[in-house]
């Protein structure tokens, strides 16, 4: 099913893109929305978004997620590895040394951007705050839509520009845009329709058309380009697209050529009728995303629950016209076989109640089903670390102790600590390497510190849990 509409909300805006109506040239004329929220709790966006809805008599349907920028950790990084599964694993333990907070609080995507000069692989890794995508999900589904898709506002942005301007685009060219919204810049690098390199820069739009705010963009800008040249390519981008806020930017674009000495080009958003939106925000990713101007590849975000309930929607459809048809074939051969209207009515009557039985009964074991293997999960997921731990601390010295475990899906174990004596950590490594239910252990590091008068080695191993600990 097509969405219905996009949505973008930051601190201060609620941002809504809509489909209007199809032009000549097969594109879509897209209709744009915007709202202040700030100071407003969740129960009354939600009252807003349906106030809107009901507007354009939008009832139900899906939706599209953009995230904005200044909410997503973006990195680049490189990998020695060409193994997808390697690489996999060494994103993820990536993702916990970027994060200010727990790993396991955390959606995170990635796309593969190819090889460097050494051969390794480039990935860029855009992460979030679950919290982040749990509120917004919430909210769309109490304004009585559900989640479609959750993108990174990047690559709206820059299937906007490729849209707009593909007629003067290299593919071969490494090119930026620089959109300004109401409180960041996103500086974008990107080359034919991959986002190479993206990166957030904190300053309010008011602030740019000021003498000190602009030559602190210019220095922001500076400094993405120096990171940019340093973790990507040296190669001198060939155009600068500037696009967001309508204000007067002629000034500023000047002054950014002449810094720079890169051409730039300026993108405005078509005027629309009986729509209007401060000139200070940038809507080029709702507008995007729901024209599907999103080319290439591009970053998805999805909780686990997003996922499941996803594919409920879609099979309680899939059973709607299934039992569909198979109500219409069975009143075409009663139609058939039957002569008189009081038979054919009664046939219909009797079809139809037992439709809603059928309807009723499939949607209670789609929801017991759904409860069921949701419980069955999380005790799996309870029962394996409890075993583990209590089979650890009856294997581990007493001259040992442990600060921290980490486990992943693969059951690979970080464990990290301090002992006595570095003969303390050996002898706790065979140990772990005489118990059946453990392999590949591995000393990653040991450090001796002093602590007042004494020593103590701190130390981290890995292994892999390959018994059942039930």
């Amino acid at each position: 099913m097509k969405p219905v509409f996009s949505l973008e909300i930051n601190e201060k805006w609620l941002k809504m893109g809509f489909p209007q109506s199809a032009k000549a040239d097969g594109s879509v004329d897209e209709k744009v929305k915007v709202l202040s929220v700030t100071g407003l709790k969740d129960d009354q966006i939600i009252e807003a978004i349906k106030e809107v809805c009901r507007g354009l008599k939008i009832k139900s349907g899906s939706v599209i997620l953009s995230l904005p920028r200044n909410q997503v950790i973006v990195r680049n990084v490189h990998l020695p590895s060409k193994d997808e599964i390697e690489i996999q694993q060494m994103i993820s333990l990536h993702v916990g040394r970027i994060v200010p907070y727990r790993k396991e609080d955390s959606v995170y995507s990635y796309k593969i951007l190819g090889r460097d000069d050494r051969r390794y692989t480039k990935a860029m890794i855009a992460i979030v705050h679950q919290d982040v995508i749990r509120r917004l999900d919430a909210i769309i589904e109490a304004a009585g839509f559900f989640v479609e898709d959750i993108f990174l506002s990047s690559y709206g942005s820059l299937g906007y520009v490729i849209d707009k301007c593909k007629n003067d685009i290299n593919p071969a060219d490494v090119n930026l845009i620089l959109e300004i919204d109401s409180s960041y810049v996103d500086f974008i690098a990107f080359s034919d329709n991959k986002v190479l390199y993206s990166r957030s820069i904190p300053v309010e739009v008011t602030q740019i058309f000021q003498e000190t705010g602009m030559k602190k963009l210019f220095g922001e800008i500076r400094q993405s380009l120096v990171i940019f040249h340093s973790e990507e390519t040296s190669k001198k981008p060939a155009r600068i697209y500037v696009m967001g806020a309508r204000v007067n930017i002629a000034d500023f674009v000047k002054t950014l050529e002449k810094e720079l000495e890169i051409p730039v080009k300026t993108i405005s958003f078509e005027a629309q009728k009986d729509v209007s939106f401060p000139q200070f925000l940038s809507v080029a990713a709702v507008k995007a995303f729901m024209a599907q101007e999103k080319t290439g590849p591009v970053m998805r975000f999805l909780i686990p629950e997003i996922q499941i309930r996803k594919s409920l929607n879609e099979r309680a459809k899939e059973l709607m016209i299934l039992g569909g048809l198979i109500l219409f074939f069975i009143m075409a051969l009663g139609g058939i076989f039957t002569t008189r209207i009081y038979h054919q009515q009664a046939y219909l009557e009797k079809l139809q109640s037992r439709n809603k039985d059928i309807f009723l009964s499939v949607g209670d074991a789609l929801e017991q089903s759904r409860k069921v293997d949701f419980v069955k999960g999380v005790l799996t997921s309870r029962k394996v670390p409890m075993a583990f731990l209590n089979r650890l601390f009856k294997i581990m010295p007493k001259e040992t102790a442990i600060k921290s475990v980490s486990l992943d899906k693969d059951k690979k174990i970080v464990l990290r600590g301090e002992a006595r004596e570095l003969s303390d950590v050996f002898k706790f490594v065979g140990e772990l390497e005489k118990a059946s239910y453990i392999t590949d252990v591995r000393t990653k590091s040991t450090r001796r510190r002093k602590v007042q008068d004494k020593e103590i080695t701190d130390f981290e191993l890995s292994f892999v849990l390959t018994g059942d600990l039930r």
